[in-house]
């Protein structure tokens, strides 16, 4: 429930924040600002890695071996540190070496502290040791406290950098205060720097990196295409779109991370009750997911342009075709995270993203420079229904469809 929360306010202050940004620095600012969040959002998950499944899991299944759970932790760290100084460092010069985005490079720097906040917020040891609770309300106090904090410092275009200030340092904070409450109780040892194995931590994780980093690859990369083959007021309006429909959709992909482990926990102790579970999962997720659709298509394209103001009243259409996802999403997770991923198949979990977002970089280039930010929302369509699809042929041929209708 903790997680819930925690992950529910991560999704909750940018809907809140959205009208304000979007009237207040208009649609080309807003549209560049949300150029440069995207490549922060790359570099974060190129320093989680992964890390967010194999460390809790080894946590998890060690958490009354101090010594092993401070190896874990230190190896982990140290593996975020050093894939933060190499994505910086990458994207630094993509953003300084390409025209379109040279403008994005103060930006870039200033939300610097997002990327060091994901490097010491380490939410997945408190999950893996089950101790939510305090860091949960610290985080949930700092990503609340942007909403005052665009209020007092930004009131217009000018005041874009800013609002990138305050939209990065929440994290930043609230890994700091994590880290002085681990120290002070004392839950965890310092071990010997020679006895850790940080290769071989970001080697464990390498195959839920490559399935993750695909799958938000053609989430993350429209945006970006958008910028390269378009202009950023049609950025404005597909991320304004897409924050829209991710809100929608949240709730289902955090309790999906919420019940993880309780997933994993039931199929190596009671076989027929995962499966029960799973299929009460999908029938769940189907009646709520139908009703979110509905609301979605025939609400959404009415109310958004009356919340985020002058520039965004094109977004009907754009909604619309993103509406199906809201229960596409969804039981792609359920197929991925909680029948073929709890099996061990990390290598199609890493396989079927990789074809899908190969193909989505084909397409979205072209739809994008025809259609605009329209054409991206097709293309992220487009490619959620290959993914399901082969998801579905995926667990057809290892029968596990079958063991969740019978």
């Amino acid at each position: 429930m903790y997680l819930l929360l925690m992950q529910g306010v991560s999704y909750l202050i940018p809907l809140v924040t959205l009208p304000y940004l979007t009237r207040v620095l208009g649609l080309h600012d807003y549209g560049a600002l949300s150029t440069a969040i995207t490549f922060i959002q790359y570099a974060v998950l190129f320093v989680d890695f992964g890390f967010n499944f194999t460390a809790t899991k080894k946590i998890a299944d060690h958490r009354d071996d101090f010594g092993y759970i401070s190896l874990v932790f230190w190896e982990t760290i140290y593996a975020k540190m050093l894939l933060a100084l190499i994505v910086i460092i990458i994207f630094y010069f993509i953003i300084y070496f390409t025209p379109q985005f040279n403008g994005l490079s103060i930006l870039f720097v200033v939300m610097i502290p997002q990327i060091l906040g994901s490097v010491f917020f380490p939410v997945w040891f408190f999950q893996g040791v089950e101790k939510l609770s305090l860091i949960s309300v610290v985080t949930m106090m700092s990503k609340l406290s942007t909403i005052p904090l665009l209020l007092l410092f930004v009131h217009s275009a000018s005041d874009i950098v800013m609002a990138a200030v305050v939209t990065s340092f929440p994290l930043f904070f609230a890994s700091l205060i994590s880290l002085m409450f681990i120290y002070h109780g004392r839950l965890i040892q310092r071990p010997s720097f020679f006895k850790l194995d940080i290769l071989k931590a970001i080697k464990d994780s390498v195959p839920l990196f490559l399935g993750t980093m695909a799958i938000s690859l053609y989430i993350l990369s429209t945006p970006l295409i958008l910028g390269l083959t378009s202009t950023f007021e049609q950025v404005g309006l597909f991320v304004a779109s897409d924050k829209l429909r991710t809100a929608m959709i949240g709730v289902f992909l955090i309790l999906g991370q919420a019940i993880y482990p309780r997933v994993n926990a039931l199929l190596s102790e009671n076989t027929d009750g995962y499966w029960k579970f799973i299929k009460v999962l999908f029938i769940l997720q189907f009646v709520l997911c139908g009703g979110a659709f509905v609301f979605f298509y025939f609400l959404i394209p009415v109310i958004a342009p009356m919340l985020l103001g002058k520039g965004f009243d094109g977004l009907t259409d754009i909604l619309r075709i993103m509406s199906p996802m809201i229960m596409l999403v969804p039981m792609s997770v359920i197929l991925a995270n909680f029948i073929l991923l709890p099996h061990g198949k990390k290598r199609v979990y890493a396989i079927i993203p990789a074809i899908t977002a190969t193909l989505h970089i084909f397409y979205s280039f072209i739809l994008c420079f025809y259609l605009g930010a329209f054409g991206g929302a097709l293309s992220i369509l487009l490619t959620e229904i290959i993914s399901l699809s082969l998801l579905i042929y995926i667990c057809y041929k290892n029968h596990y469809l079958h063991k969740v209708l019978t």
